[in-house]
């Protein structure tokens, strides 16, 4: 499995599980000192043309089963977030050049909006309300071209925990200042999250799955969680803000088609085991 963006928050999340369990991993990344947990390395700037994967592949005499693009832009990088679908279509242009069948890429539950008081599942209308989720689908309808010429999928990443902006405090040493919406019934925001560890093991059996994969995805545990759980879970000290509407009390994803695929355990929609999974590396305080 070639993973494009092995040296970002999410890549930096998931190699330390691979490394482990002996996933066969090409960690793509762009420079020197890197970490990459003793997985096979590819020195490899995409935006300079397929050269360096084109010689790796020659020096195999076969391409790599799936290619995975965590690489992206986010809101908190501050660049043009249409820059996305210009890495998707680098992306799919050198997998296509080497033969690689398969293409899992990393897009967002940001493309749904909030205008459904339900789980969004992959059959609903994409109206997303952010330039973040719109540049995200405008990156999916790009992807949908080559869908037939590759198995192409955007993964519909709900939040996780690790690379979420609320955990991140939990590596912070000042974390007093963490506010979280809490309603008149006092409960907080419900959203869709994933364990690293989990969504290591998912996005392996999706690069391997021996069939035809659809053009979307979901990917979250199977239950919601309420963010003042999740950060009690990883002891933080937070207060509650009323919130302006409650156009945002529950954004969450429908996960059917994922587990119509492969099974995950229920555990892994508890907090307590999301923020577990991040300390097995000290991958939080």
């Amino acid at each position: 499995m070639l993973v494009i963006g092995a040296s970002g928050k999410v890549g930096q999340l998931m190699l330390p599980y691979w490394s482990v369990s002996k996933v066969p991993v090409l960690a793509q990344v762009r420079h020197d000192g890197v970490e990459t947990y003793g997985l096979e390395q590819l020195d490899w700037n995409p935006d300079q043309g397929p050269g360096p994967l084109i010689d790796w592949v020659s020096a195999r005499g076969t391409p790599p089963r799936t290619m995975l693009v965590l690489a992206g832009v986010t809101p908190a990088s501050g660049r043009d977030p249409y820059l996305n679908k210009h890495i998707a279509t680098t992306s799919l242009t050198a997998a296509q050049t080497v033969g690689i069948k398969r293409v899992l890429i990393a897009s967002s539950s940001a493309v749904y909006g909030t205008h459904l008081d339900r789980a969004f599942s992959e059959a609903d209308v994409p109206i997303p309300v952010s330039e973040y989720g719109a540049a995200k689908l405008d990156m999916e309808k790009t992807c949908v071209h080559w869908y037939q010429s590759m198995n192409v999928v955007s993964l519909r990443l709900g939040n996780i925990a690790g690379a979420d902006a609320l955990l991140r405090h939990a590596a912070s040493s000042n974390d007093a200042d963490i506010q979280i919406d809490q309603f008149a019934d006092g409960t907080t925001p419900l959203r869709s999250y994933i364990g690293p560890e989990t969504l290591s093991k998912i996005l392996v059996k999706l690069a391997y799955i021996d069939q035809t994969l659809p053009s979307e995805i979901n990917i979250a545990a199977p239950n919601p969680v309420r963010m003042g759980a999740l950060a009690d879970a990883a002891g933080l000290s937070w207060r509650g803000r009323r919130p302006g509407n409650t156009n945002g009390r529950t954004i969450t994803l429908n996960t059917e088609r994922l587990s119509g695929l492969l099974s995950i355990p229920q555990c892994a929609s508890q907090p307590t085991e999301m923020v577990a999974q991040l300390k097995q590396f000290n991958l939080i305080g």
